[in-house]
């Protein structure tokens, strides 16, 4: 005895109208809940709704409780996420050959507009977070706190933007091969959003047939 589409819909109806809000949150815990309601199904012969109302009786406050983690953002996931991206051998081999070709051909550039290029940076991070949310939370009506709380980093980078600015000498050689590290970061924090949505999506787009 298997779960119906329907049975799954069910579930994940249940968990919306509980305020799961976060699709990545909630399509865990559909699995989580279907592996054990199926399983009881099968062993003692139960239909869908029973099994179902007797696994919230005992679980509810525990499966309600998980799904709510945004009412406390996690920095210190969001840093280790984005840093375990970095350590990446192709991310790294990417961030050395451009630091290296701007650093070669542009540090001139870079160095009489450092102004502009530090300012810029800031606000393409500015602006990338608040589009993702518009186009996907606005638009689509879709939210998803793995990739809601990595915008966390992007107080990492204003922060060291302002410390960048406070503790070296405009258009020093330091200021302009900050400027230009900072700029990559931005670059591979833009990357690192873009892969980690993709990849959510294709593992779970046989999930969202459901809704």
């Amino acid at each position: 005895m298997t779960l119906t589409k329907e049975n799954i819909q069910y579930i994940n109806l249940y968990l919306k109208k509980n305020n799961v809000i976060f699709d990545d949150i909630r399509i865990e815990l559909v699995d989580h809940i279907s592996s054990a309601v199926e399983f009881e199904m099968v062993k003692n012969e139960k239909p869908f709704n029973t099994a179902f109302l007797e696994f919230i009786k005992e679980n509810k406050v525990e499966i309600l409780k998980a799904g709510k983690v945004y009412k406390k953002w996690d920095f210190p996931l969001a840093y280790k996420t984005f840093f375990q991206f970095l350590k990446n051998k192709n991310i790294i081999i990417v961030s050395i050959v451009l630091f290296l070709t701007f650093q070669k051909n542009f540090f001139e550039f870079i160095r009489e507009n450092i102004g502009m290029i530090q300012v810029i940076s800031v606000l393409v991070i500015i602006v990338m977070c608040l589009g993702w949310l518009l186009f996907f939370t606005g638009i689509f009506k879709r939210r998803f706190f793995a990739i809601e709380n990595n915008f966390n980093v992007s107080i990492l980078f204003i922060n060291a933007f302002n410390l960048a600015r406070i503790l070296t000498q405009p258009k020093s050689d330091l200021a302009v091969n900050l400027t230009l590290t900072y700029s990559i970061l931005t670059f591979l924090f833009i990357w690192f959003v873009v892969k980690k949505t993709y990849d959510f999506y294709i593992k779970n787009k046989e999930l969202y047939a459901f809704e």
